[in-house]
């Protein structure tokens, strides 16, 4: 895992040694190089792979904070579902795929190990 979260972090030293006359956004940086790490250690996968999953993770945490305080009741709302409980349950799907898509990747990598 450690070795994992230095590549990443001498990965984004390395862009920023290139681009050292031009002025660097650190936040979106550090927010990257996390989402890096996380996706190395946990996924065993690069950001890349996994940045339109943490786009819709993110982008269910607006939904969440919009709809927060929001009452429902319960058999009606299953019925009758607004734009944003349609849209978080197809990008809940889509994360489930993936994460679903990374386990059996890493699950075959381990049986090939293995034998």
């Amino acid at each position: 895992m450690v070795p994992a979260m230095v590549e990443s972090v001498e990965m984004m030293m390395r862009k920023w040694r290139e681009e050292e006359t031009r002025e660097v956004d650190i936040s979106k940086e550090f927010t990257f190089m996390t989402s890096e790490m996380i996706s190395k250690t946990a996924f065993g996968s690069s950001y890349s792979e996994g940045e339109k999953v943490f786009n819709m993770l993110r982008q269910l945490s607006i939904i969440t904070g919009r709809n927060a305080y929001k009452t429902k009741i319960p058999v009606i709302s299953d019925l009758f579902k607004n734009s944003d409980d349609r849209e978080s349950d197809k990008m809940e799907k889509e994360i489930q795929d993936f994460f679903l898509r990374i386990l059996d990747q890493r699950k075959r990598e381990t049986t090939r190990e293995a034998h």
